[in-house]
């Protein structure tokens, strides 16, 4: 598969789930009532035919990060980061032996079977210590105490605190 057509299957992919263009990213975010947003890129190799994909999970309030509605706070690195799950190395390896119409649907696979309900997830808190606890996301110590000092104490504990 062509880059130029692998490219524009991607996109038209992201915006079938509701991903929004921004800049060279696209954002997901499924409310204004989320907890978090995420980005997601595709990224070129620079040593092969490969890309990988990006995703950020930018969470508010952690940090002091509000919200990126602007331009100029596109620069700003994720909270938490995560590519593509290995089993989809292939897909995104244009010079790997898989057939074009392979990588189509393992491409299309990608986009239903894991980063729609993946960045679903990760709109909101909760979302993250589950993906965390299947493997699927690591939270760093820094970004583990930001989430516990926004979730109030009966949401970490489980009690109203005592």
């Amino acid at each position: 598969m062509e880059i130029k057509s692998f490219k524009k299957l991607f996109v038209e992919l992201s915006e079938n789930i509701q991903l929004k263009k921004s800049g060279k990213s696209w954002i997901f975010q499924s409310s204004t009532k989320d907890e978090c947003r995420v980005r997601v890129s595709l990224q070129d190799s620079k040593w092969s035919n490969r890309f990988y994909v990006n995703i950020e999970i930018f969470i508010r309030d952690a940090f002091g990060f509000k919200d990126f509605e602007t331009n100029e706070k596109a620069h700003l690195s994720g909270h938490l980061f995560r590519r593509e799950p290995k089993e989809y190395e292939e897909v995104f390896d244009l010079e790997s032996k898989i057939s074009d119409s392979g990588r189509e649907l393992g491409l299309r696979d990608f986009f239903t079977k894991f980063l729609k309900p993946f960045l679903q997830s990760v709109v909101n808190i909760s979302g993250i210590l589950e993906q965390e606890k299947q493997n699927e996301l690591h939270v760093l110590p820094a970004v583990r105490d930001q989430i516990l000092k926004i979730l109030r104490p009966e949401k970490v504990s489980g009690t109203n605190g005592t």
